[in-house]
């Protein structure tokens, strides 16, 4: 059905269901192996004040520093978790085919390629960032270029073809590609705010058994693989776009322009 019809939001969500349970294992592998590095370069940036109380009564030169702080984590995410946009959308093309993922398939839709992957999230970073000097382009671009790490996964394109390959199955629907892609976003936000309480707690009663770096580590990488699932959903909609536009080896379908 997904090759051939729209997807409702709620067959989205069902469809996404099946997928994060039947492979939570290999997705949650995935997320370690992508969110551990970026949660070690994370803590490798240093906070600009180490007493929050301060942010009120900041200086021009202290926010100057809090902003380079923001746009550094911004940017080490951004670059970075393509690569598992990138797996799961490999994982997830497998589901709908009705075929297992392979650790080689993985591999080839990261670790492999990931020099040019990290460069086009890097691409990415730099054309939102000019963009929103402006706000309007910059948040234009943002929806736009979106998928470029599920371009990557399926057809293996980088650089410049993934964002234009991106745009064309935005355009015409971005209004709609933005609210979709703002709802999954405020979800997974939502979930992550949640279970980061949640495992605080947890965490806070073992403050005297493990160190305060590996506290925060495990408390990123479970936070990431309970919001794994809205990664799903974003997948589970490119794909659908995808073949419904005939870019998928499938003839186009007639609601490809809806």
């Amino acid at each position: 059905m997904i090759k051939k019809d729209k997807l409702t939001i709620f067959e989205i969500f069902n469809l996404s269901a099946a997928i994060y349970k039947k492979n939570f294992r290999f997705l949650s592998i995935a997320t370690i192996v992508v969110f551990l590095p970026i949660s070690i370069l994370n803590l490798a940036v240093p906070f600009p004040t180490e007493n929050l109380s301060e942010l009120a009564s900041m200086d021009t030169d202290k926010i100057n520093e809090l902003l380079v702080y923001a746009w550094t984590v911004i940017a080490i995410n951004v670059t970075f978790s393509p690569l598992f946009i990138s797996a799961s959308t490999y994982v997830a093309k497998r589901h709908i085919e009705g075929r297992a993922p392979e650790l080689q398939g993985v591999m080839e839709v990261t670790l492999f390629k990931w020099g040019k992957l990290i460069l086009t999230g890097a691409m990415y970073v730099s054309a939102v960032a000019v963009g929103s000097l402006l706000l309007i382009p910059g948040f234009f671009l943002a929806v736009a270029f979106n998928f470029f790490p599920n371009l990557f996964a399926v057809r293996g394109e980088w650089g410049i073809k993934c964002f234009i390959e991106s745009y064309k199955l935005v355009k015409g629907r971005w209004i709609r590609t933005a609210g979709f892609l703002f709802l999954i976003n405020f979800l997974s936000l939502v979930v992550s705010v949640f279970v980061q309480q949640l495992l605080s707690l947890v965490f806070m009663i073992l403050s005297g058994i493990l160190p305060e770096v590996v506290s925060y580590v495990a408390l990123t990488l479970l936070t990431q693989i309970a919001a794994m699932y809205f990664t799903v959903c974003a997948n589970v909609w490119f794909l659908n776009r995808y073949y419904l536009s005939g870019a998928g080896g499938e003839p186009a379908a007639p609601q490809a322009g809806a």
